[in-house]
């Protein structure tokens, strides 16, 4: 439930999840699982479950009170006896009087009620902020926290691709080579090629879709298909080895072949805003 979301083909009697967003065609599935056996209603049955969990410190804080309580009712039993026995008239006005002061003076209420408030609080602003605590415990230990691993960069970034260098292998200038790569994606709903014609776009590039001529084009998720752009045959394909070290930490090269000959590359960059979001996490 973290990371990016990146397109997945699905084939007849595959699973899918509430709230999948169906990018191309039209599709009929089947509800396997309704009302509490949703993953919304297990997710709103998790948040409730740390909302009435125990922290440490709550558990402290009722030690204390199991001692502290008692010798608060004794204070104000003692307080109405010597009220009532040698205060002024009116004995019992006064008495009452002095006694409901102790108890409300002394009463632990904030003891007993601070920690479970707190974790009330946290964990529904957690919850709407798309964070899910588990247990009080954990959003109790989560300031003395000094490493955070996270499996995907999407999980604090907008996650979406970013068109982000373009390694030119052949004799065409990079404008050239963007605008070919740009136009031959111009009508795709792939990811990756709405980030290569966004980045096009951003330098400055007329994208023409109109001079693609594509006989089987399927918006589907996948390895690109071929396209007709100025009389020149584009057939994109993905590259499996990464050469360099900066492209293993960067992001995953994408090779566009231009009639058997590698005419470039435009890599692009899983999700951007890293830094941004670990800085506000802190």
């Amino acid at each position: 439930m973290t990371g990016e979301s990146m397109p997945v083909v699905k084939h007849i009697g595959d699973t899918v999840i509430g709230a999948t967003v169906n990018t191309t065609g039209s599709l009929r599935v089947r509800a396997a699982k309704v009302g509490a056996d949703t993953m919304l209603a297990q997710i709103i049955r998790m948040v409730q479950q740390a909302q009435a969990s125990r922290a440490p410190i709550q558990r402290l804080a009722d030690a204390i009170s199991a001692y502290f309580v008692p010798v608060v009712i004794a204070t104000a039993v003692a307080t109405f006896a010597v009220w009532f026995v040698a205060g002024p008239a009116p004995t019992v006005t006064q008495a009452l009087v002095s006694t409901v002061a102790v108890l409300i003076i002394a009463c632990p209420c904030a003891l007993g009620l601070a920690t479970p408030l707190s974790i009330m609080v946290g964990t529904g602003k957690g919850a709407r902020a798309g964070i899910l605590i588990r247990s009080a415990e954990a959003l109790e230990t989560a300031h003395r926290l000094d490493t955070i691993v996270l499996d995907k960069t999407g999980t604090i970034t907008a996650g979406k691709p970013a068109l982000t260098d373009i390694h030119l292998t052949g004799t065409l200038s990079e404008n050239e080579l963007l605008t070919l790569v740009a136009s031959a994606e111009a009508d795709s709903e792939h990811p990756v090629a709405v980030a290569v014609v966004a980045g096009a776009r951003d330098r400055g590039i007329y994208v023409g879709a109109p001079r693609i001529s594509t006989p089987s084009r399927a918006r589907v998720s996948g390895p690109p298909s071929a396209a007709t752009v100025c009389s020149s045959v584009l057939r994109p394909c993905w590259l499996k080895t990464v050469s360099t070290q900066r492209d293993r930490k960067a992001s995953a090269p994408i090779w566009r072949p231009r009639q058997d000959a590698a005419a470039g590359r435009c890599r692009r960059q899983p999700g951007r805003g890293a830094r941004r979001g670990r800085h506000r996490q802190r």
